[in-house]
């Protein structure tokens, strides 16, 4: 084959490909934008799978609470777990860390250390050390103390919760029902295996 039928050919494909473009843009942009509804992760208890965390109405705020609904009235775009450490007693790692009550680090030492961004926002899942209530941080506090969980098997371990009280402060829901308050130190045991 001569340079000149090879050149002809690639300047045909060009022009061929150049005709196509403009169709399959509008084709493309006819179809839409995709939906960003439930694109997240859904965490649900262990034992009452259908209940899992949302916020009302799809508010993706700063203190916007963070609530218990059946999974089929949850309709917030879930949340998405992100690994920032891991657990270190200082004795084969350094420094240890994150809690300041190095009992805990001992405790849970080689556990993953989370946060959970809601939705598409830059908002985190937080425990307020003050009155025990979960709700989402304000923009940009990912990655404080607060915003951080120790994943200690099916439970989910505050940090500066238990590092206030030098004990587990566990994330818990007051019961498997719609609107359940989610909380840091909700009296029981029943309700604080989530499948995060």
């Amino acid at each position: 084959m001569e340079k000149w039928d090879v050149e002809v050919r690639v300047r045909k494909l060009v022009a061929l490909f150049l005709s196509i473009l403009p169709a399959a843009a509008l084709i493309i942009a006819s179809a839409g934008p995709a939906s960003a509804t439930n694109s997240g992760t859904h965490y649900c208890l262990t034992n009452a799978t259908s209940f899992c965390w949302d916020v009302k109405n799809n508010s993706y705020t700063a203190g916007q609470p963070v609530w218990l609904f059946s999974s089929s009235g949850g309709n917030g775009l879930g949340f998405h777990g992100f690994v920032q450490e891991t657990v270190c007693n200082g004795t084969n790692c350094a420094p240890a860390g994150p809690f300041t009550d190095h009992a805990l680090d001992s405790k849970y030492a080689g556990d993953s250390v989370m946060y959970f961004v809601a939705g598409t926002s830059n908002l985190c899942v937080r425990l307020l050390t003050s009155t025990a209530a979960i709700v989402l941080s304000g923009s940009g506090s990912c990655g404080i103390a607060s915003t951080l969980w120790v994943k200690a098997g099916t439970r989910l371990v505050n940090v500066a919760g238990s590092d206030a009280i030098s004990a587990p402060d566990l994330f818990t829901a007051a019961s498997a029902s719609n609107e359940a308050a989610l909380s840091g130190k909700v009296a029981g045991i029943g309700w604080q295996q989530w499948n995060a």
